[in-house]
């Protein structure tokens, strides 16, 4: 028989199963994340149809990805304009709800394949470099390295099981103290960890070493961890919109709902969960599942009055954000699919000028709230172009005219350009902060005056971009000339600052570290401004437009289609005589 090990031997080793576990699960959740690409973004604007597609929707997501994840994930999508409130919250129901399937899984403790698990999903990413087989590897990894974490824990808790049992009895889903004990625990540590998951895995290993020897001591344990796992989407809208914040907010509503709800029908659920298995590892994932299965089934109905409640307990007077334009529903009626995306190109457009704005600010102040915001709205433009490139992708599927065509090129052009301005504009908030926080590194008045002039001309530019590409009919290619005439002007006055600033270098008036600060700023505003133009340029296409007479006009029916077709015209062609420039 193996001595026992040392208390601060087996401490560590806890710890370090504690810590495979958690890396296990973030691997399989990245894994599982990246595998499936941009379709989580488009299942989930498809999921917000009907409550119900969304309910099965986000659980099959948080499934793959524990809620903890995901939520934050759909924080992200509210904030960029994607989801709504409300489209939001049966999502949200379902995703915790696909949490606890994720847990059914680890409760069947695979332990014995751990390693088999391990070395699958290395040499998958040993053969496969890349793509979607390569992150399925990286999350099968991620599944074995859980497992032997839950095993490593689980042999020395097992080993102390006599010595620690009786700490843990203050723990007991019999009483109300014992209750309350155990949620407060339980919402502590997994607000620390990050990780419902972590915490309900615990309770599985506690239960199958004998440190705990009934469900009644796991059942509070698992109401608490619903509630500790709000804290990753609460601290993830730090600096987001209010509908962002508010749809945090609605995730920690559910989960203190269904943890009363746990507590007010504790004796119903677990004289249930009790006859669904012998088990005592099954019987809390089995908890863990219905307590979150009937609070979901229970506020599917009441998504408006949760909505409503969320709205008055979070009031603001901050502006509400401008929602997507992207309604998949026009994508029968082309032309007013084309001015959608228009619409959603400009709001991108606006998102980088309230970035460029900040930082003119930014030359003279250090604000990390206002650095914070801006590195959000960069995720917010990633989030928006990532579903407007999908948007025009799906309109290529669609029957189209050959300017309708060719306005989707347009559109995807001025897409990657917009890509382009706000990486360049988070270059630039990057430069600043770092100018700032380095006390050796100053800039004199006049070379910080001189930023903020060329960055206000560069706002100017992009003020007239933006006005010229209003989404509906009007003259771009006039309205482009404008644009190009103020960006002939910005580079004249960028050419000469550039020169007095080098000037200065030269005659030892700014620090050589300042100047490259300096410089860099400039180069990212030059290629911003350079970006305006491409887009300008797109614009004055000879078949850069959108038809108000076809707005609202649906697509040709697939009889029409087929008929033409066999007649030898090209559907890319049809309606030449309508589409004149």
């Amino acid at each position: 028989m193996t001595d026992s090990p040392s208390i601060p031997a087996a401490t560590f080793m806890v710890l370090g199963g504690l810590a495979l576990f958690l890396q296990g699960m973030r691997m399989m959740t990245a894994g599982l994340r990246d595998a499936a690409g941009t379709r989580i973004r488009k299942i989930l604007s498809k999921a917000t149809r009907n409550r119900i597609a969304g309910y099965g929707l986000g659980a099959g997501l948080g499934l793959g990805m524990h809620s903890s994840a995901s939520s934050v994930m759909t924080v992200g999508f509210v904030n960029a304009g994607i989801l709504t409130l409300a489209g939001a919250l049966p999502i949200l129901y379902g995703l915790n709800l696909g949490t606890t399937l994720a847990m059914q899984l680890v409760s069947f403790r695979f332990t014995d394949l751990a390693y088999a698990f391990l070395f699958l999903g290395f040499a998958t990413q040993l053969v496969v470099n890349r793509g979607m087989v390569h992150q399925a590897g990286k999350a099968l990894m991620g599944f074995g390295m859980l497992f032997l974490g839950m095993a490593i824990m689980g042999n020395v808790l097992g080993t102390f099981r006599e010595e620690l049992a009786p700490h843990l009895l203050a723990i007991d889903g019999g009483t109300f103290r014992g209750m309350l004990i155990g949620i407060l625990i339980a919402t502590l540590v997994t607000g620390i960890l990050q990780s419902s998951g972590a915490v309900i895995g615990m309770a599985f290993v506690m239960l199958e070493s004998g440190m705990m020897t009934s469900l009644q001591q796991a059942y509070p344990i698992i109401l608490g961890a619903h509630i500790g796992t709000s804290a990753t989407a609460l601290l993830g809208c730090i600096g987001t919109g209010i509908e962002a914040k508010r749809t945090a907010v609605a995730n920690l509503f559910f989960n203190l709902f269904n943890v009363l709800l746990g507590v007010l029908l504790a004796p119903f659920f677990l004289r249930a969960v009790e006859l669904s298995s012998s088990d005592l590892v099954h019987q809390a994932a089995n908890a863990h599942t219905l307590v979150m299965g009937v609070a979901g089934l229970s506020l599917l109905p009441l998504v408006t009055f949760h909505e409503r409640l969320v709205r008055r307990a979070t009031p603001s007077r901050e502006p509400m954000p401008t929602s997507s334009f992207l309604d998949p529903s026009l994508l029968s009626q082309p032309e007013s699919a084309l001015n959608a995306g228009v619409a959603e190109l400009n709001r991108c457009l606006e998102i980088c000028q309230n970035s460029l704005q900040t930082i003119c600010r930014l030359q003279k102040e250090d604000d990390p709230k206002a650095f914070r915001r801006i590195a959000l709205q960069e995720e917010v433009l990633n989030e928006i172009k990532g579903a407007t490139r999908d948007y025009l992708a799906d309109m290529t599927r669609r029957y189209l005219s050959r300017r309708q065509a060719l306005m989707i090129q347009y559109l995807v052009r001025i897409n990657t350009n917009i890509e382009r301005i706000g990486d360049h504009i988070e270059s630039m908030a990057t430069l600043t902060r770092k100018r700032l926080q380095k006390d050796h590194v100053r800039l004199n008045d006049e070379a910080v005056d001189s930023l903020q002039i060329l960055i206000r001309q560069a706002d100017e530019v992009l003020s007239v971009l933006i006005e010229a590409m209003q989404p509906g009919w009007k003259t771009y290619d006039k309205s482009a000339k404008t644009v190009l005439e103020k960006r002939d002007r910005f580079m004249s006055e960028a050419e000469t600052a550039m020169k007095r600033f080098n000037q200065r270098v030269a005659d030892h008036q700014e620090e050589p570290l300042a100047g490259l600060y300096y410089t860099e700023t400039l180069l990212a505003l030059v290629r911003m401004v350079r970006h305006c133009k491409v887009i300008a340029q797109q614009m004055q296409q000879p078949y850069f437009g959108i038809k108000p007479k076809k707005l609202g006009r649906e697509e040709p029916k697939s009889e029409e289609k087929k008929r033409d077709r066999e007649v030898g015209l090209d559907e890319v062609t049809l309606d030449d005589k309508d589409d004149s420039a």
